[in-house]
């Protein structure tokens, strides 16, 4: 058995991406299904203005799929959810359908635990099971090098340590895999909300 039985994991919420302290821990489920923050987002993705952009992605709440932490730094993880985020930009992978990639690759990694467009819309960020947090960034490595590997995908490495911070996404754009149907169901139930 490569994964133990799964609860559902609790994560650090941050003010912004700036915040080095957490305002609280939140269910990251309910984080990912939320769509409370659905209007800034789509002004993000709508704005043209890059500076007017950089400052609605500075006001945006954040979470640290990761773990919960005490402080905005490795050493202050305080429990690691035994998840791992990886960022996939637009930019780096002009010649591949992302939107489609995060369903091919739902249907070939019992491991991926959410696939999600990024705040830009244009990008996706991956949220995978990893067998042991211990070796977070080991598990990292090996997953950029199979999904450039398996799918032609080039990962940002900048995103590797357990305190990364995930942007906020927009519920009505993105896909979860590998749940069970009334999970499954009940997240279409709050999106709907």
């Amino acid at each position: 058995r490569i994964f133990n039985p799964f609860e559902e994991p609790m994560v650090s919420l941050f003010e912004n991406i700036f915040s080095t302290e957490p305002i609280r821990e939140v269910s990251l489920h309910k984080f990912l299904h939320t769509s409370k923050f659905k209007a800034e987002v789509e002004k993000y993705r709508t704005c043209t203005d890059d500076k007017l952009r950089k400052k609605i992605k500075g006001r945006l709440i954040c979470v640290t799929p990761s773990g919960s932490f005490c402080q905005r730094r490795e050493s202050g993880l305080i429990r690691h959810t035994g998840l791992l985020c990886v960022d996939i930009d637009f930019k780096d992978n002009l010649d591949i359908d992302l939107q489609r990639s995060k369903h091919i690759i739902g249907q070939h990694c019992p491991s991926l635990y959410y696939a999600g467009l990024s705040l830009s819309g244009k990008g996706i960020f991956l949220i995978f099971r990893i067998s042991n947090p211990k070796f977070h960034k080991q598990h990292f490595e090996a997953l950029a090098l199979f999904l450039k590997n398996k799918f032609g995908l080039q990962v940002d490495n900048n995103v590797k340590s357990p305190v990364s911070r995930d942007f906020l996404i927009d519920i009505f754009l993105t896909i979860s895999y590998n749940k069970s149907e009334k999970r499954r169901k009940a997240a279409q139930t709050a999106a709907a909300l």
